[in-house]
């Protein structure tokens, strides 16, 4: 097989890459070093999955990886842009939240796969978009320098997005377990 079925796995492990570098590049408040990083971790969670499928190189370890990749990536770019900025609460709160229910989600699918118990681990649509937010409102809220109304109002959003999701996690999780 071609080298083509090793690039999304490639793209989800250059998401990895780039959160430290993204961390570094908010902290030493270099801007545009920090956008193009966070462009390009974006950009990799797009293509990892539609390269995958496109190409039909879809593997477990790429299943395991992308949301691992997203988890640390967004979870890099919230609080390193949170100590690199004045602090915000919905920015906190966007933080907290997320970093609270991907620990919960990567200890339940530790016991999950401890117990060799059959639980859905596939990424929820919702999620996605939650994923996908949260980069946006990085990207909003490094290009804007003030508290904008519809910046803040986006982060709540962002909030919502997050437990929503989380709920669908837990739902799915008591569901496989009942079964």
């Amino acid at each position: 097989m071609s080298v083509a079925r090793y690039i999304p796995n490639a793209l989800s492990f250059l998401r990895i890459l780039c959160a430290p570098l993204l961390l570094y590049f908010l902290v030493e408040r270099q801007q545009s070093a920090a956008f193009a990083t966070l462009l390009v971790g974006t950009l990799s969670d797009f293509f990892d999955g539609y390269l995958a499928r496109l190409l039909g190189v879809e593997t477990r370890l790429g299943a395991l990886l992308d949301p691992l990749a997203d988890k640390v990536f967004s979870n890099v770019a919230l609080w390193g842009l949170y100590f690199s900025t004045p602090p915000t609460l919905p920015l906190f709160l966007i933080a907290l939240s997320l970093s609270i229910r991907d620990v919960v989600l990567l200890c339940g699918a530790g016991v999950a796969l401890s117990r060799k118990l059959h639980i859905n681990m596939s990424p929820v649509y919702v999620s996605k978009v939650c994923t996908a937010c949260v980069f946006v409102f990085v990207a909003l809220s490094m290009l804007s320098l003030k508290d904008d109304l519809y910046i803040l109002l986006f982060g709540y959003t962002c909030v919502a997005l997050i437990l929503l999701s989380f709920t669908v996690y837990i739902w799915r999780y008591v569901k496989s377990t009942r079964s």
